[in-house]
């Protein structure tokens, strides 16, 4: 037997389930996404993002990459949970 042969087949078979895991994953994070964010016709005003790419601009100097990507997680996460919360009592 050759176990390099044995060792180069079960890497290919793992790296093809950790493939499949990631697209499994990936869709089901787009299905996740499509049921709980806001509508495409739902009315966004036009100066949120600019504001919120400034705000970035300006924060980031002064706090550091990791803070802000703290922040904006947890910000990111409440605002999460509020949609969620939202269309649940809507369904009910």
């Amino acid at each position: 037997m050759n176990p390099g042969g044995e060792y180069s087949q079960r890497k290919a078979l793992l790296i093809a389930k950790a493939d499949l895991e990631r697209l499994k994953l990936r869709f089901a994070l787009r299905e996740m996404k499509q049921t709980i964010s806001p509508a495409a016709d739902a009315v966004r005003p036009k100066w949120a993002a600019p504001v919120a790419g400034t705000v970035l601009a300006l924060a980031l100097p002064a706090l550091g990459l990791q803070r802000i990507q703290h922040i904006v997680r947890m910000v990111s996460t409440a605002l999460l949970a509020y949609r969620i919360l939202s269309k649940w009592q809507q369904g009910q």
